[in-house]
């Protein structure tokens, strides 16, 4: 994972990924997690999303990783909220009342950072890493979640060969390819996007289609 790359993102304020409301395909699929109150759901590379606030207010412990410190402080002040910080290991952990975030790599998290949690929200993480990386972070969180533990996946699919990610092109097949073998996996909706995203476009696109995905745990 390119570290310069996402610090530098922040701090020239280029996170076009950024959604200043809450995301419709969680709005829309929420239910399909079967989560209860009380539960906690692990959202990776949080940014500064609205959807932590959301989680929250259906009273889940959110916990989230991120690896910029900027876009961990935007969040806390956009939202009126004063963290406390701890440093744990090679993290640092913001919390105010229900929303955990650490300031790190994922990679340096270890199971017992996400207190059992058996649901995760992946709104753009996968699609923020490149190949390599995609595969060591998915074998992490495979081993991380239990049987029967729900994952709700947000990805895209394009003609990688037209356009450098990230977002990364991570179509139905590569989510095949990574999560198959201990995961059952629906799609739950596919819809062409690339009207919504003039950008991509003009840098050559004629196709981006947004799907989003559950996984469950067998």
């Amino acid at each position: 994972m390119n570290h310069d790359f996402w610090h530098q993102s922040w701090q020239r304020g280029e996170i076009g990924f950024h959604l200043d409301y809450d995301h419709p395909q969680l709005l829309a699929n929420f239910d399909r997690l079967q989560a209860s109150a009380g539960e906690t759901i692990f959202v990776p590379l949080c940014g500064k999303s609205r959807d932590l606030i959301w989680l929250a207010e259906r009273k889940l412990l959110v916990i989230g990783v991120e690896l910029s410190s900027l876009a961990i402080k935007a969040f806390f002040d956009e939202h009126g909220l004063q963290p406390e910080r701890e440093d744990v290991g090679e993290l640092q952990l913001w919390r105010a009342g229900a929303i955990h975030i650490y300031c790190g790599d994922f990679f340096a998290l270890r199971q017992q950072h996400l207190r059992d949690a058996r649901l995760v929200y992946d709104r753009a993480a996968l699609m923020a890493l490149p190949p390599r990386v995609r595969h060591d972070y998915a074998v992490r969180l495979t081993e991380w979640m239990p049987s029967g533990g729900r994952i709700l996946l947000i990805s895209n699919s394009y003609d990688q060969q037209l356009i450098d990610g990230p977002p990364f092109s991570v179509p139905a097949g590569e989510i095949e390819q990574l999560y198959g073998t201990a995961f059952d996996i629906e799609m739950l909706s596919s819809k062409e996007m690339i009207d919504a995203h003039p950008g991509l476009r003009q840098r050559g696109l004629d196709s981006f289609v947004a799907e989003t995905f559950l996984l469950c745990k067998r």
